[in-house]
């Protein structure tokens, strides 16, 4: 057990290094330190001596992790958190050498954001029954991912005086602790209004938060997608609903309308601009369809 205690308390002094240098966030820190933990398992049990560990183990390590059945996505990111760790080990003089410095992330196919279309949108945004405060509650969610284009983390997390209802615009707490702010249209006002003043009390808040539970407290990000993947099928849409369909969505129908790249950028809260161009290759898929239904040789062929 002490090498497995040994490298858990490496992995922590790493994250809070950081936390405090880089503004890494609470969640991204505790994800970092489940892959360090997993591999602390592996050479517990494989009798591996951390400080000994060489680049053959790491690539046992990765075989483990396909056999126990990882996805291609989970591996690479498993991948990137150890190559970060061991070159702050190496800096550390904690290993002489970096064990992962020759191992390369599988690559991973390139899959385009799926997305709803503007109809399917409007179709599950008019589910939810606003006569009821659990419905209007859940019709301020769906239009609030809808119209700001925010993770649900972050939505979850929005209090009632982050919105600035003279200016119109939400104050959002991102990835790194990083702020933005985003413009709303007035019918979210208006809805935000009526529901901070006759919906929200009906909770019986005990926390803070803009969206409560039965129990007036936060709601997680599991209720919010179980909720929404309810008004999907209730619209009988019949497509897979991820995490962050409704802010793919939001940034296909900017783009769309004629946003610029830099604008929806600032918007999403991207730090990288490439993040945001895979949105230009959604449209230029979606022309290729149109042209492909409607041009005259294209319907020849």
């Amino acid at each position: 057990m002490k090498k497995e205690s040994s490298l858990e308390a490496f992995g922590l002094s790493w994250t809070d290094m950081l936390i405090a240098e880089k503004g890494l966030s609470q969640n991204t820190a505790k994800a970092y330190l489940q892959d360090i933990n997993l591999l602390a398992f592996f050479i517990n049990e494989s009798n591996i001596i951390f400080k000994a560990i060489t680049n053959q183990d790491i690539i046992l390590f990765i075989a483990w992790l396909k056999q126990r059945g990882d996805s291609f996505h989970t591996i690479a990111r498993r991948i990137s958190c150890l190559r970060s760790f061991f070159i702050w080990c190496t800096d550390e003089s904690i290993l002489l050498q970096n064990p992962a410095c020759y191992i390369e992330a599988p690559k991973l196919p390139f899959l385009l954001p799926k997305t709803l279309t503007k109809e399917e949108m409007f179709k599950i945004l008019n589910m939810p029954k606003k006569e009821t405060h659990l419905g209007f509650r859940d019709k301020v969610i769906l239009e609030l991912l809808y119209a700001t284009g925010t993770r649900v983390s972050e939505v979850i997390n929005i209090q009632s005086f982050d919105i600035d209802f003279d200016r119109g615009t939400l104050k959002v707490i991102g990835k790194g602790e990083k702020e933005r702010y985003i413009p709303i249209h007035n019918t979210l006002i208006k809805l935000l209004s009526f529901y901070i003043q006759n919906v929200r009390p009906k909770f019986k808040p005990v926390q803070k938060f803009l969206l409560l539970n039965r129990s007036g407290k936060k709601l997680t990000r599991q209720s919010v997608w179980k909720n929404i993947k309810k008004y999907v099928s209730l619209a009988n849409i019949n497509k897979t609903i991820s995490p962050h369909t409704f802010r793919h969505s939001f940034a296909t129908h900017l783009l769309d309308g004629g946003a610029d790249l830099r604008s929806l950028q600032v918007l999403l809260g991207h730090s990288d601009m490439n993040t945001t161009e895979i949105y230009t290759q959604v449209l230029s898929e979606q022309l290729q369809t149109i042209h492909r239904q409607f041009h005259p040789r294209s319907k020849a062929e």
